[in-house]
């Protein structure tokens, strides 16, 4: 759904969690690959018919600016196209609702437990006597707790993958960058 066929730009992370999350693992790696190969392929095929057809309609006699202006329209026409192909696409490619509602269903239950355990005497925010209820103890636990309440979802083989991932996107990123289009 990339307005381009640039390998950069807003929709490739999109593109490429709806690939991961469509795909079996055990056939991402091959998905992945063709998904990297017809990128560029449409992109040389795409150029290559836009000059083909600039060429045939300028030996007919148009002038250069109206072929290029019918490239524009027919251009725009497909970027309409590719719009009603992404509107209608399947609901599989949505997150799923149903772990939000679970994971929601069991928070609930998780703070209906402590509220029956602690008689709900317990502030919500930690009391040093000062009154604004701060604490000095809860400033430190909550240092350690957003990153692992981040990473607690994701298991170590899952880390290793990513981080090696990340490394050769960036790497693959630097690269394109030193290279003019």
């Amino acid at each position: 759904m990339n307005r381009s066929g640039n390998e950069i730009g807003p929709f490739r992370a999109i593109e490429e969690s709806i690939v991961a999350h469509l795909t079996p693992a055990e056939n991402r790696g091959d998905i992945y690959a063709w998904y990297s190969l017809l990128g560029p392929a449409g992109t040389a095929v795409g150029l290559m018919a836009a000059g083909w057809l600039v060429h045939h309609v300028e030996k007919r006699g148009w002038p250069a600016e109206d072929a290029y202006r019918l490239v524009f329209v027919l251009y725009s026409a497909l970027g309409l196209v590719k719009l009603a192909m992404v509107l209608c696409m399947s609901s599989r490619s949505e997150a799923e609702a149903e772990r939000g509602e679970e994971a929601a269903r069991e928070a609930a239950r998780e703070g209906a437990a402590h509220r029956t355990e602690s008689g709900e005497e317990e502030p919500l925010l930690g009391d040093d006597g000062d009154g604004n209820g701060s604490s000095g103890n809860s400033n430190k636990s909550r240092e350690g707790t957003f990153w692992k309440r981040i990473l607690s979802a994701v298991d170590r083989e899952s880390m290793v993958l990513v981080g090696t991932l990340c490394f050769l996107f960036g790497l693959d990123s630097f690269a394109s960058g030193m290279a003019p289009l």
